[in-house]
């Protein structure tokens, strides 16, 4: 195919031999120009993972950009000069076929480009890009683990939270005293025995509302409250406050926070294994003095005449010994720091559970008949975010209408008492005075 030639500020002299297909070739292009980089220097940053170029920010805009299966068997068929081939062609040719030295191009150039050599193309393609996708996988997985270790603090606050909270204690406690003297009558008849309830009735006490439709059971326990445990109906911090890391932990997916974890960890697995191949090849090449790994079984080639360069097995996966030391040097510290701070999040997910089936023993919800089942976190924690903006409700009317009794029941003594009342007592009736005696000392 015949491809635009001409210059490219970043990308070099551009060929005008198109090997890709021309929508493929444009979208390539166009990011090869965003990218504002050397072809020669991506192609380059991508074998010898470069991390200085390999950033997190290039990345998306690089892994589009490699070869596909087909794509890789076009430009292993090419022939030609690399300098003839526009600049998408020029980056995939590259990237498959590096340069080499005469011996190895030549023998290439003479044996042709068989099955098994195109398997070798192949298996080496997979390869690059799984080193692309190990590459990306370690920018992420930072972010990854810091946001996992967020949602554990939040379910640890929310934990210790319902834990040791006094004051869901006392408006508990206040609820199931009010509870057991309602259903007095029925329990003394033997109907309706209620040994407790489950937590999920703290949402609905606002729904009982009382016979005159205005008030409801969960302002009358917000005044019994305000008088036995003023604590409870604190105006400087709101339940919603102190109950902060329980509203944040109602909104976290607990499965998807854990089992993005466990990914990470069938991630580091298999990077783990595949750096562990590296390094044992790269030992015995340094042992042999050979300068080709086969990953798969350890062999190790490089020695023999040029026939023999092209005779690789299909299942085999040949890196040159700098790359793969390069590979190993660039991302082993970082897996094993990573590995690391997994490691210690996987206990604190273990310690996390066992403390969250204990709270729910604490709340009577963990044991046969003792309420609802809770087998996410964020359920359990669901109901306590929900009641505690209606508490903080309840509570600001419930003092609001302490005030003003109060103020009604001070203006009322007030005007009993007032000289006006003293002056017209002499022009009552004998009846009238009476009356307006008893009320003045009833009031005082």
């Amino acid at each position: 195919k015949k491809g635009s030639g001409g210059m490219n500020k970043f990308g070099g002299g551009a060929g005008n031999v198109a090997l890709l297909d021309p929508k493929r070739e444009m979208n390539i292009s166009i990011a090869l120009s965003g990218m504002r980089m050397m072809v020669e220097d991506i192609s380059e940053a991508i074998l010898n993972v470069d991390l200085s170029i390999l950033t997190i920010e290039r990345l998306p805009q690089l892994q589009p950009l490699l070869p596909s299966e087909e794509e890789a068997k076009i430009v292993a068929r090419y022939s030609g000069e690399p300098s003839s081939l526009t600049l998408a062609s020029r980056l995939h040719y590259l990237v498959l076929l590096p340069p080499q030295d005469g011996r190895k191009q030549q023998a290439l150039t003479r044996k042709g480009r068989g099955v098994k050599y195109l398997a070798t193309v192949e298996a080496l393609r997979k390869e690059i890009i799984s080193r692309i996708n190990h590459v990306a996988f370690i920018h992420n997985l930072p972010e990854k683990l810091r946001k996992v270790h967020r949602d554990l603090t939040h379910f640890n606050g929310a934990i210790s939270t319902l834990r040791d909270s006094q004051r869901i204690r006392d408006i508990v406690r206040t609820t199931l005293t009010l509870g057991n003297f309602m259903n007095y009558s029925l329990n003394a008849r033997g109907k309706g025995y209620t040994a407790g309830f489950g937590v999920e009735i703290l949402t609905k006490l606002h729904l009982s509302k009382a016979t005159d439709r205005k008030s409801s059971l969960l302002d009358f326990v917000a005044s019994v409250c305000l008088k036995r445990f003023p604590s409870t109906c604190s105006v400087q911090e709101q339940l919603a406050v102190e109950l902060r890391h329980v509203i944040k932990a109602a909104k976290i997916d607990s499965e998807q926070a854990f089992g993005e974890l466990a990914g990470v960890k069938r991630e580091l697995k298999v990077m783990g294994e595949n750096l562990r191949q590296i390094a044992v090849a790269a030992k015995r090449a340094r042992l042999t003095g050979q300068r080709s790994l086969n990953l798969n079984d350890g062999a190790i080639t490089g020695k023999g005449d040029d026939n023999d360069q092209n005779d690789v097995s299909s299942s085999g996966i040949i890196l040159h010994g700098v790359m793969a030391a390069r590979f190993y040097k660039a991302l082993s510290k970082r897996f094993m720091k990573c590995a690391r701070v997994h490691d210690s999040l996987q206990k604190n997910v273990r310690l996390t559970n066992s403390q969250f089936q204990a709270l729910l023993k604490f709340w009577g919800e963990g044991i046969p008949g003792g309420g609802a089942h809770f087998k996410k976190m964020e359920g359990f924690f669901e109901i306590f975010a929900e009641f505690a903006p209606i508490w903080d409700d309840v509570v600001a009317r419930t003092r609001q209408r302490a005030a003003q009794q109060q103020q009604q029941e001070g203006e009322r003594i007030k005007s009993l008492l007032s000289p006006s009342k003293k002056t017209n007592y002499a022009n009552n009736s004998e009846s009238d005075r009476g009356a307006l005696r008893r009320r003045t000392v009833s009031a005082m």
